[in-house]
């Protein structure tokens, strides 16, 4: 079975913008991209400037779930929490489309 895709959104003051951006990316970067069974992962930007989407995709639910009880993890999950809000949900793809050639 496909492991579900993590979709966490950001909320954060304008001001915070570039650090809270920077912050995602570097945990993403440094960290998660070397974890067993990461995939891929896709940063987005409001553009408003204050809203943040990360998707996330690993291998299975089980490397998901140990990636986030890592010290490292929640750790670097404490910290951004304090410098902006954040909710998280598991999707599942439903259906895709795309232009034909």
């Amino acid at each position: 079975m496909e492991s579900p895709t993590l979709i966490s959104v950001w909320t954060f003051d304008e001001e915070r913008r570039g650090e809270v951006l920077a912050a995602i990316n570097e945990l993403i970067d440094d960290f998660l991209s070397r974890q067993p069974g990461f995939l891929s992962s896709r940063l987005y930007e409001s553009a408003d400037g204050n809203t943040a989407v990360v998707e996330v995709q690993m291998r299975t639910v089980a490397e998901r779930q140990a990636v986030m009880e890592t010290p490292h993890m929640l750790r670097a999950m404490r910290e951004l929490r304090a410098l902006a809000h954040t909710h998280s949900n598991l999707y599942r793809l439903v259906t895709s489309v795309e232009a034909p050639d």
